[in-house]
């Protein structure tokens, strides 16, 4: 989805990044809810959309994150990437296991909804950690 990333960069000509990052988080929740609860061909496409840019928009909004937080950006944009690789290949697997033990896709996606959402929570510490002095402001 190519308008993830540009939908990123003007976001965080406004918004701080970690603000951008919840909300990216949120949309992919509200998109994989969307597949779970309506099944009319519309919206499902609104929900990959929604996912696809959401998801490409986080990739981008990491990389701005470390690119201008950090000038070592090939070492962490490299961490970055073997994270987001093992997601990738770790993912499916899970999906698939429960697809296999349960039968049914919607317990899949709901895992993925729960990864989702332990990622929503870790980052919603963040500014918490910026309060009390943390090294990086994280806000603008």
């Amino acid at each position: 989805m190519v308008f993830g990333p540009l939908l990123v960069a003007l976001a965080v000509s406004i918004l701080s990044i970690v603000d951008v990052v919840i909300v990216l988080f949120i949309v992919q929740l509200l998109s994989i809810l969307l597949t779970l609860l309506v099944h009319h061909s519309l919206v499902i496409h609104l929900s990959m959309f929604g996912f696809g840019a959401s998801f490409m928009g986080l990739t981008s909004a990491f990389i701005i994150y470390v690119k201008y937080k950090w000038h070592e950006i090939l070492v962490l944009a490299g961490f970055i990437t073997i994270a987001y690789a093992i997601g990738q290949a770790v993912g499916p697997v899970l999906g698939g296991l429960a697809i296999e033990i349960y039968g049914d896709y919607k317990y899949s996606i709901i895992l993925s909804m729960i990864f989702i959402m332990l990622s929503l929570i870790l980052i919603s510490f963040v500014p918490i950690i910026v309060i009390r002095g943390g090294k990086y402001a994280l806000r603008k």
